[in-house]
Order: structure tokens, then sequence, then C-alpha cells
């Protein structure tokens, strides 16, 4: 179902870097992990059980809430994260806890989600309506429902508080890292190719947030790659669309005068990631990459 083509362990625990290579009818994601939780820009998945209650007032510590998913894209985003975790283990149901709404397919790789039923019908317990777009089965789940989403892709509603499950946040990140060292270029593409961009790092506070992100995940690698490019003979840097960089931002000043060396036509901006500041490299160097998050995507 998945092929993985780079996995790598950091962090005191195990947190592995994904590119999935998913068959149809997911697409290729990049997926990141740190301990038991794997995000994408848009979701965060939790391995570790929670019931439903605790698992949305956990959304909510972090800033977010039980996933909503209103596309067919979204519900293939979720069923990559569920992939990449593996066989997930609920922590069982009690008694009196009843399933309902979609056929058994065991306590393994499912996952709550926002969705309820009550005396609203079916909705996104954080406000929205359900779109057009249905991953239930069927619609005569019991009033009172909380849904978990499967494996398969499919919603599974249960009654009652006595499982404990995994769980899927809506929650927005900054960035994300390509782990995988390759050339600016290269760089530039892989983040293209998921969507995203390079990560524009304006000040140094915010390359000492990402580095900080990443830190672990990098281990002895001290450059990342980051938008930011100027032609050697040039005074002026440019972010990789060809929009001119404002003058304000601290780190022009840092680089701002342009090295002579012919070999470099094209000057590209590294990220120092213990530092937070950022430092012209050539597009030769084969340096990890990172990405910056679309913020309309949630």
């Amino acid at each position: 179902f998945t092929t993985l083509l780079y996995t790598i362990k950091f962090e005191m625990s195990t947190s592995i870097f994904l590119f999935l290579s998913l068959l149809s009818p997911l697409p290729s994601l990049l997926i990141n992990s740190h301990g038991s939780t794997f995000f994408t820009c848009r979701y965060q998945l939790v391995t570790q059980p929670l019931t439903r209650d605790a698992a949305r007032d956990t959304c909510a510590r972090r800033g977010g809430h039980l996933a909503a998913i209103r596309t067919e894209e979204e519900n293939n985003e979720v069923m990559s994260l569920l992939a990449a975790a593996g066989n997930l283990a609920t922590g069982g149901v009690t008694e009196g806890a009843e399933k309902e709404g979609a056929r058994n397919e065991g306590a393994g790789g499912m996952a709550w989600i926002g969705l309820v039923k009550d005396r609203r019908g079916y909705h996104w317990e954080h406000g929205d309506k359900l779109t057009a777009f249905s991953g239930l089965q069927d619609r005569s789940a019991k009033r009172g429902s909380k849904f978990l989403i499967t494996s398969s892709g499919t919603w599974s509603g249960f009654k009652g508080q006595a499982l404990a499950a995994p769980y899927v946040c809506s929650l927005p990140r900054d960035f994300m890292l390509i782990q995988q060292s390759m050339t600016r270029s290269s760089g530039e593409k892989a983040c293209k190719d998921q969507g995203l961009h390079l990560a524009r790092i304006t000040t140094r506070h915010l390359g000492l947030k990402a580095g900080r992100q990443f830190v672990e995940s990098l281990g002895d690698k001290m450059w990342v790659w980051v938008d930011g490019q100027r032609r050697t003979n040039a005074t002026e840097w440019t972010w990789s669309d060809g929009t001119p960089v404002p003058e304000r931002f601290t780190w022009q000043k840092v680089i701002k005068k342009p090295r002579t060396d012919p070999r470099r036509e094209v000057q590209y901006v590294a990220l120092n990631r213990y530092s937070g500041r950022v430092m012209a490299h050539h597009g030769a160097f084969f340096l990890p990459t990172l990405c910056q998050c679309d913020t309309t995507l949630i």
C-alpha cells in the first residue's frame, strides 16, 4: 500500500522523515514526525491513545481542534498520516460502548476526528457543517455519536466515552523539513512538488524558531536551504519567485556585500539552525531544505 522512500531515526525516541510514495488513491506526501506525533502542514496525528474528550481538549490546548475533513484530498492526507504511523492500537472499548455507522475493521488503525452527531445532525464539533464530501458509509448513527477515521478512510461512529484511541488535530504548522541533503535547485523543486515553497526567514527570531523545531532531526547538520537569491554582480536579494526581498529584513544587512567569486553566478541563502542567521552559499552544496507551509490550507 505504501512505499517508504526515505526513513531516518532521530530524537530520544524514534522519529521519522517520510517521503511517502503512495499508490492510488493517495498522492505523494511530505510527512515529518517527532516521537509519537506525525504531522503535515495541515494535520497532526498523535498515536498516544486518549478518550474522545481528552483528545478534544489536548487539540484545543495546542491551538487547534479535532480534525475537520472537508474534501477527498484532506481525507487522503489523514489516511497518509495513519499509513505513516503504521498499525495503531486503540486503548480498547469498555463495557457499554457501542460502535455504529461502519463495518467492524478492528480496533487498530483508527483515530478520533471532530465529527459528531447531535440534535443538529452531523457536523464538525468546532462549528463547520458537513460538506458534500463524506467518509460516512451510512447515516444511521445514533444521536450522541462521535467519530473516528479508519485506515481505509471511512468514518466510524461510537456512542459513549469509553474508547481510547489516537487522534488527529487540525493544527497548522509554519515549516516542513526535507531532511535528505540536495542541491538548492533540487530542494526548491521538492518543496514545489509538495505544493509548498522555500521558507522565507525574515528575522533571526524566525530562524531560531525554525531551527528549534528540527534541531534533533538534523543531527550534526548546521545549514538548511531557505528562500533568497542574488546574482553575484547584483546588490539586491530576491525571493525565488523574483520579487525583491525588502531591505528592512535584518539578514539583508548581514550578507549585503556581494562576493566576487566568479564561480558563483548566483548566490543562495542558507539558514544556520543553531544561530538563526543566514549566509550566502553556492547552490551546488548538498543541504537539507526547509519548506514553508501555505497558511491558506487551514
